[in-house]
């Protein structure tokens, strides 16, 4: 008996596993594993356990998407084009081409929708990620059916939870924000705001594949969308706790800290990261990417200038916080980044700190800068206000 187990074993090995794998501890137990480490930054760790999966179960396309998943993170932490991004569209491509062979297998339908739903919902986000609006606005078109699919699947699958919850969503809040696609949603089905954080927090709240991407957007969303800073902080704080090697979400975490007022708990986080940042090899003086290190220059763009905003308005540490907002803007050239609603809060910040220094002149330029500046939405009134009145 054992031997044949043991023929059995091998054989599925050999020919590839094509049943489904949500309910299959071989499968899921790795896997998720694999996640854990993809969360932590461990990518050489996961690797080599999708890459075990991508044998074992190559008629399947879970491996292949997961192993996309950890390029994504990879390349999501320098949010600049990197080499890997051929390699994540080509995992994709993989996983939808073996997905489609299961489209009318009625048995198959669950994993099939999700499978379908998230693999051209990761390729929208990484040609997105580079550029390539067309091709995202293609990808994004073909999430449409299983999205529909998928919406009878949640109470089965907490999977489902986050498709359905970031749908609904973003798809209330997205086309109020940008009216111009508002004529477009009548193509797709009704948005839902508080639906849709329903449903992700329900995502978030019990252990499935989706648990971390959930939790990610939910802080997101309460600490820069809706105001709710202590939900906020709660899921940024249990992202930093679990996954400690993530120093994405440390920022977040030191960055919810800071809205909610605890600007020594958030220094001390965001030190710690300057510190480590400080000990690359070739730090300040190239684009650190996700190649070739965690500690990429666009994430210290956020870490230096969430520091000087917290040594400005926790401690009104004017010179301090202008050097450390001065660093921003040098690690958003070194990332070649040109655009982002940070670098008009932090320059408006830098006329901030010329007011509370007395040099009222280098304020009102600093100020006129920032409202020069593209996505500068944000801190518009207050920079307007701050050139007729002096703001320390």
């Amino acid at each position: 008996m054992k031997k044949l187990i043991l023929f059995f074993t091998i054989w599925l090995v050999i020919l590839g596993v094509k049943a489904q794998v949500f309910d299959d501890p071989a499968f899921t137990n790795p896997a998720r594993k694999a996640l854990e480490h993809v969360y932590n930054l461990e990518f050489k760790e996961a690797n080599t356990i999708l890459n075990r999966l991508k044998i074992t179960y190559k008629d399947h396309p879970a491996p292949f998407f997961l192993s996309a998943v950890s390029g994504w993170w990879q390349a999501y932490l320098s949010e600049q084009t990197a080499p890997n991004y051929e390699e994540i569209e080509e995992l994709l491509d993989q996983s939808i081409e073996i997905n489609d062979e299961y489209e009318d297998q009625e048995d198959f339908e669950l994993e099939y929708t999700y499978f379908k739903f998230m693999g051209y919902a990761l390729k929208a986000k990484a040609h997105a990620a580079q550029g390539e609006w067309w091709k995202g606005v293609n990808a994004a078109r073909k999430v449409i059916s299983p999205l529909k699919a998928g919406f009878k699947f949640t109470e089965r699958r907490p999977e489902f939870f986050f498709s359905s919850g970031i749908y609904h969503y973003y798809a209330a809040t997205y086309a109020d924000e940008y009216l111009i696609v508002k004529p477009f949603m009548v193509f797709f089905p009704n948005g839902d705001a508080k639906l849709g954080l329903e449903e992700m927090e329900k995502a978030a709240a019990v252990d499935n594949f989706a648990q971390v991407e959930s939790m990610f957007y939910l802080g997101y969303i309460y600490l820069d969308e809706i105001n709710q800073p202590k939900k906020g902080l709660a899921v940024t704080r249990r992202l930093a706790e679990r996954f400690p090697k993530n120093t994405w979400f440390q920022a977040d975490y030191a960055h919810a800290l800071l809205i909610n007022g605890q600007h020594s708990e958030a220094q001390t986080i965001l030190q710690k990261l300057i510190a480590t940042y400080q000990q690359q090899p070739g730090a300040n003086t190239q684009n650190i990417t996700s190649q070739t290190s965690t500690y990429t220059t666009h994430l210290m763009l956020k870490v230096y200038h969430y520091l000087g905003k917290s040594m400005l308005f926790g401690e009104q540490a004017h010179q301090e916080a202008k050097g450390y907002l001065e660093k921003s803007f040098a690690m958003a050239k070194l990332a070649e980044v040109e655009e982002d609603n940070l670098l008009a809060e932090g320059m408006y910040y830098i006329g901030r700190c010329y007011d509370g220094l007395g040099m009222r002149e280098k304020a009102i330029e600093a100020y006129k800068e920032a409202l020069d500046m593209d996505q500068n939405v944000y801190i518009k009134d207050e920079a307007k206000a701050c050139i007729k009145t002096p703001c320390k």
